[in-house]
């Protein structure tokens, strides 16, 4: 990342900071390439939302893709996350990911990990994506398994990880860079730090607590916007531990020495601490669906194939949404973890610089 990008974070803070509906562009894209999963996670509902993951759309191709990456270039956005789903069951992913690169794009990837062929392996150390994000809920292949709902799962992310660390001193690079993502739930919240001693080879790992929005919550933020913008559907909150486990769980993450991010509800009235996802930061589905952020699901901005990410990102309706946010505290946001904060973008932007 340049002095150029640099400048333009502050920016995005500034706008921010005064309390703009408008804002100058997003530092981070989060792209769905797709819905579908090949595993049966206990603490998403991702994969029972048969209506969502099975949408009669027609996904962006991957020219559709490259497009987009294009535009994001000419936008000077320097970040590009690709999530889902499980985004290596599509076939062209790898045509999707070396089109991203060629266009300079930051690239962060999530995966389960499991279904990485060695070809996917070879190609995402040779294209040097930036970092890739492998969920891991345990230490032990019992637990992780039970919480992924899959026999075997544990062993094909270790497998997956280990070859690419392989791949990497082959080729003599430092990328990409291997991190962590766990959901802490009650099934792994006695053993979770094990992961950390584990694992040595891995430096950063991401711990995340699952978004608690409770139905008041849902109700009163649909009802001001007298529609539905949040479906509630991608958690279970079956999952969630005691909040006497989850305290001993932080004691123990003190001890470790280690990069370890934790994400609990993180809204205050700290600027620094209030989430500012709408100003620096956009998801699009795979249907090209633009949306302000990964909670609110249901509230479409607009589509790319309709009109460029570039006019979407200040149009009436994302201002009217960012207007409706600085003038009200919806306890959903009080009680969603899923957020970006000032402190994120720094730690994202000093990842980068290296």
């Amino acid at each position: 990342m340049n002095i150029k990008n640099l400048f333009n974070t502050l920016l995005d803070f500034s706008y921010f900071s005064f309390k703009s509906s408008r804002s100058f562009k997003p530092l981070i894209v989060v792209i769905e390439p797709t819905y579908l999963c090949n595993l049966r996670c206990k603490s998403c509902n991702l994969w029972r939302n048969f209506e969502k993951a099975n949408s009669k759309g027609t996904i962006l191709t991957t020219s559709e893709y490259r497009n987009l990456f294009k535009e994001l270039e000419k936008m000077g956005i320097f970040t590009l996350v690709i999530s889902g789903g499980e985004p290596f069951l599509r076939r062209d992913i790898l045509k999707i990911i070396a089109s991203a690169k060629k266009y300079n794009l930051k690239l962060y990837i999530t995966t389960n990990g499991t279904v990485l062929t060695r070809k996917a392996i070879k190609s995402l150390v040779r294209l040097q994506v930036d970092d890739i994000a492998f969920s891991l809920d345990s230490a032990f292949p019992g637990i992780h398994d039970f919480i992924r709902g899959r026999k075997g799962a544990f062993l094909k992310t270790v497998e997956a990880i280990d070859a690419i660390i392989k791949e990497k001193e082959r080729n003599k690079t430092s990328r990409p860079r291997i991190s962590i993502n766990t959901v802490v739930s009650k099934y792994n919240i006695k053993s979770l730090s094990e992961i950390c001693y584990k694992l040595e080879k891995i430096k950063i790992f991401r711990f995340y607590y699952p978004t608690n929005i409770s139905e008041d919550s849902l109700n009163e933020i649909n009802r001001f916007f007298s529609q539905q913008i949040y479906s509630g559907q991608f958690y279970n909150l079956d999952v969630l531990p005691k909040k006497e486990e989850l305290t001993s769980f932080l004691n123990d993450l003190k001890r470790i020495r280690k990069s370890i991010l934790f994400k609990p509800p993180m809204f205050s009235k700290s600027l620094f601490h209030q989430c500012i996802f709408f100003w620096i930061a956009t998801v699009i589905s795979p249907y090209g669906d633009v949306y302000p952020c990964t909670l609110l699901d249901k509230f479409k901005i607009g589509n790319i194939r309709n009109e460029s990410l570039e006019d979407i990102w200040n149009n009436n309706k994302y201002r009217r949404l960012r207007s409706s946010f600085i003038k009200n505290r919806f306890k959903v946001c009080e009680e969603c973890s899923c957020g970006i904060n000032i402190r994120d973008v720094i730690n994202r932007s000093m990842f980068f610089l290296t």
